[in-house]
């Protein structure tokens, strides 16, 4: 990836997004027992092994990796993507691996059938590389999604996320999951009001970032505000699990 792909800011694209946002194709009530946090990585860049799995190992918690297969080996504004030995560490240290698309496309202006067929690619590479059961749980690339792709996705992902900032609790779509970013060296900090929230409310807050490094992109964090946010986490009385293990949780109105 020599350049940042950026989704349209137009107007009528703003307007698009809006009432996506607002148009729930798979409506479940979120509902936890107590506040659960769940830490996410987008396109897998290689440093989340490096830098970020011994923060999570050391923390003994667990966390999604969102993977698009087409991004293998590759060289990013994250630096080196991820191998099939990365794969491997992730999944042999009990982080779960979600989908990102095969080749990151916008999903929003892609039709649902090439999105649908694009993810089954992605499976069927990352199943290649050696993932022992498919995704069942998604990240749309860029947060993009369009309203007719999460009715298409309904009986395919059990959840998919977006980038809007919210808490999940109550009525919720589990096709366009709210989520948080966790971006440079400070995230701790500006996360931590979000914590506190969830806290109070008992919610399901969920973070995303990508790469994990000590001097990361604009898109990534560092270990150290990775391992103070799981802290933070936990000193609230927070679970820390992967998207996957925390849905089975807290949807209770699955069809």
């Amino acid at each position: 990836m020599t350049s940042v792909y950026e989704p349209s800011r137009a107007l009528s694209a703003k307007i698009g997004r809006r009432l996506t946002q607002w148009r729930a194709a798979q409506p479940v009530k979120i509902a936890p027992n107590q506040p659960i946090l769940s830490i996410t990585f987008d396109d897998f860049p290689a440093s989340v092994v490096r830098h970020g799995l011994p923060v999570l190992a050391a923390a003994e918690v667990r966390a999604t990796v969102y993977a698009c297969a087409g991004l293998q080996d590759a060289d990013s504004l994250y630096g080196p993507m991820f191998s099939k030995s990365d794969l491997a560490a992730v999944q042999n240290e009990g982080h779960e691996i979600g989908c990102h698309s095969h080749s990151h496309l916008d999903c929003a202006k892609a039709a649902p059938a090439m999105v649908l067929n694009d993810c089954a690619r992605n499976a069927e590479s990352l199943g290649a590389l050696g993932l022992k059961a498919p995704p069942r749980n998604m990240a749309y690339p860029y947060g993009e999604t369009s309203f007719a792709l999460k009715q298409a996705l309904a009986s395919r992902f059990t959840t998919a996320r977006g980038i809007l900032p919210g808490l999940n609790i109550g009525w919720s779509d589990r096709l366009q999951l709210r989520a948080v970013s966790l971006y440079g060296e400070h995230a701790h900090r500006l996360v931590s009001p979000w914590l506190a929230r969830a806290a109070a409310r008992q919610a399901w807050l969920i973070l995303f970032t990508h790469d994990v490094a000590p001097k990361p992109s604009r898109f990534g964090t560092t270990p150290k505000a990775l391992a103070d946010t799981i802290q933070n986490a936990k000193d609230l009385g927070f679970a820390v699990l992967p998207v996957g293990e925390a849905a089975d949780h807290v949807l209770k109105a699955l069809p």
